[in-house]
């Protein structure tokens, strides 16, 4: 049978206990009131830290991509003046492929211009009224802009890139980030040019800004229907303390036994969650005003953990975006992920592994080149056989990705498969040279579906292989590079999916 609080209150006092348990009324209430402002604080400082994490994870991804930009529209703007060499100035700038290579847009709303060295004068832009101005044009209405752009100009245009504000026609200043990169290249003239690519800092930061404002409305909306609860218990209380003299210590002791013991229960798994543990449920069983308030704080807890799924899906997102502008770069790769991932996955079903540590491998393997991005395209593009060097710096790339990966925490499970992807079973990888079960079962799965692709795909300095040599590689390295077991789920997979037989060998 269900009693509610106020029920209990009549029953202890037609029982007697009237002013101990009024008492433990009054430290329930302040045992509450503790409870709602250690939640409550610790609350908000994880939702403002992961605010903060986020918005300056996006802010260094969005200075990436317009580094990146920049460079990709000088490269194209050295090979067509190389191959245009005869081209003066005056006839570039009333040259439509040139304007379309020199004038890009920048993530939603920036977008490049093209100015001479060492003047500074504009010489391509989208504003027609920028052209043949310079950068006193703007000194004393952007006094940081112009710095960036002086400091630049004076070190011979060396790569530099900075901040500076922006002041919106409505009169909201922002944030803007300008990358400035000089063209090798000249024109027929002696003129060097420079590129500046440029956009607003925040511009990927909406969706962060969305549920940052939705966990904010939750925690107002919980913290308001809390302190209504200890309102009412506080008023209840305090009527009790003036009317109950008497106490039974037999009924004071279950009262403590059924009103306390909850209430200390709650804090100490509110007081857990606090601390970061993600897996605790809040199991008080009492069916009164404690038990809703229980209930509440469930609630809560679930909603908060399902924004920070959310932010952690916006995280993939945008760093799978960077890896698919990687792949989009290389016609040799560009599906390379998507298929690599599809056999990861299959291979972790197959041997049996839990759907957290699937989608672990899930994860890890539409991540594991995104190391890729810090390396010189000429090395990721050559055709021809790489150098001892060359063949040094690919090597980096697990680890490149790593430290691309690592300040963000919730993605730590997947990083050791990322970082070991390339170790072999017989302990002769990169980076560390770990063998057998040293290496991570997600990096040995990885490994064979990652090589795999790479046998049945063309590249640069290969062809593919058919079907049943990428196989008779698999097997003749089961066991030195590969882990036998993967090996053979893969195997069985292919059999399966694609009706693969096994060839027939020659015997001798």
């Amino acid at each position: 049978m269900k009693t509610s609080l106020t029920g209990k209150l009549i029953v202890v006092l037609l029982c007697l206990a009237l002013l101990p348990l009024a008492l433990i009324s009054f430290i329930a209430a302040v045992d509450l009131d503790k409870v709602f402002k250690t939640f409550s604080l610790n609350s908000e400082t994880i939702q403002q830290s992961t605010y903060q994490e986020s918005k300056r994870i996006v802010e260094k991804l969005t200075q990436d991509d317009v580094k990146e930009i920049a460079r990709h529209v000088v490269r194209e703007m050295d090979l067509y003046l190389g191959a245009h060499s005869m081209l003066k100035l005056a006839a570039l700038q009333t040259n439509p492929e040139f304007r379309r290579i020199a004038l890009q847009p920048v993530g939603q709303v920036g977008d490049t211009s093209v100015y001479e060295i060492p003047s500074g004068i504009s010489r391509f832009n989208l504003n027609p009224a920028l052209v043949n101005t310079g950068p006193a044009t703007w000194g004393d209405a952007y006094p940081e802009y112009t710095r960036l752009v002086n400091e630049h100009l004076v070190n011979n245009g060396k790569e530099i890139g900075g901040f500076y504000t922006w002041q919106e026609p409505n009169g909201k200043v922002r944030k803007k980030y300008m990358y400035l990169v000089p063209v090798t290249a000249k024109t027929a003239d002696g003129v060097q040019l420079g590129l500046m690519a440029s956009t607003f800092i925040d511009e990927n930061s909406g969706a962060l800004s969305a549920i940052n404002d939705k966990t904010q409305k939750i925690l107002a909306k919980t913290q308001s229907d809390t302190a209504m609860i200890l309102s009412s218990l506080y008023v209840r209380n305090f009527i009790i303390l003036g009317i109950l003299v008497i106490v039974v210590i037999l009924v004071t002791l279950l009262f403590i036994q059924q009103t306390v013991k909850p209430i200390r229960q709650l804090i100490n798994e509110m007081n857990s969650f606090a601390l970061g543990n993600k897996q605790v449920v809040v199991n008080v069983s009492a069916h009164d005003e404690i038990g809703q308030l229980a209930k509440s704080f469930d609630s809560m807890i679930k909603m908060i953990l399902k924004e920070e799924n959310k932010t952690k899906e916006i995280y993939i997102g945008i760093i799978a975006t960077l890896a698919k502008a990687l792949e989009a770069k290389d016609a040799y790769t560009l599906g390379h992920t998507e298929r690599v991932t599809d056999y990861a996955v299959k291979i972790a079903q197959y041997m049996g592994l839990s759907e957290e540590e699937t989608e672990t491998i899930n994860k890890a393997a539409l991540l594991h080149d995104i190391g890729k991005i810090g390396i010189k395209p000429e090395i990721l593009d050559k055709k021809e056989s790489l150098t001892p060097e060359e063949r040094t710096i690919i090597k980096t790339h697990p680890v490149l990705g790593i430290n691309i990966l690592s300040p963000i925490k919730i993605l730590g499970d997947i990083l050791p498969i990322i970082r070991y992807h390339h170790e072999r079973f017989d302990g002769t990888g990169y980076p560390e040279g770990l063998s057998t079960d040293e290496i991570p079962l997600g990096a040995r799965i990885l490994a064979v579906a990652d090589s795999f692709d790479a046998m049945t795909s063309d590249r640069p300095y290969h062809l593919r292989l058919s079907l049943d040599d990428a196989i008779m590689e698999l097997e003749n390295n089961s066991g030195t590079q590969f882990d036998p077991d993967v090996v053979k789920a893969l195997l069985v997979i292919l059999k399966k999916e694609y009706q693969y037989q096994n060839p027939k060998r020659k015997e001798g």
